[in-house]
């Protein structure tokens, strides 16, 4: 009986109350590549953060892009002067994706590449994805990119972009 408490304070503690462990120091420095190649539009970078085996999937796409085909994508938007990418939150985790436990990675991204005058990116033409990294032995071998948002809506719902 003088046991009871103790079983009942472990049965009652909730098991998130034990951080998660953190992540392998090569997915972490792999993400940490991958964001930096992406804000400042390196492209030699970004590509050298993607495996030689890697897939990326665009939204609702069941068909797997290459390295060289989504390479040849992000040059072509690294090109466009207007490309901006603020990078709003990340997310970090693992799963078992193709019968392999991987570390996974989300990137919130914001994203504009159309001009207002003199060059400035507009808040008008900006939109929202996610691009969730799983990665393998310090590289990123796939990108699962979502479909684009247009508008931040608060945590209660309400939009952002009006008063």
């Amino acid at each position: 009986m003088r046991y009871l408490p103790f079983f009942a304070l472990l049965i009652a503690a909730p098991a998130s109350a034990v951080p998660p462990p953190p992540p392998p120091p090569a997915a972490l420095n792999a993400a940490q590549t991958f964001i930096a190649a992406l804000t400042s539009k390196d492209l030699a970078a970004y590509g050298d953060a993607l495996a030689d085996d890697f897939s990326g999937y665009e939204s609702e796409s069941q068909t797997p892009q290459d390295r060289a085909a989504w390479l040849g994508k992000m040059r072509d938007a690294f090109a466009n002067d207007s490309f901006h990418v603020t990078i709003m939150k990340v997310f970090q985790g693992s799963a078992t994706v193709a019968g392999r436990h991987r570390q996974r990675i989300m990137v919130v991204e914001r994203i504009s590449n159309f001009p207002l005058r003199d060059g400035v990116p507009g808040d008008c033409c900006a939109w929202y994805l996610t691009e969730t990294l799983t990665m393998d032995g310090g590289k990123v071998a796939r990108i699962d990119r979502s479909t684009l948002y247009a508008t931040e809506l608060s945590a209660t719902g309400k939009r952002t972009d009006i008063p």
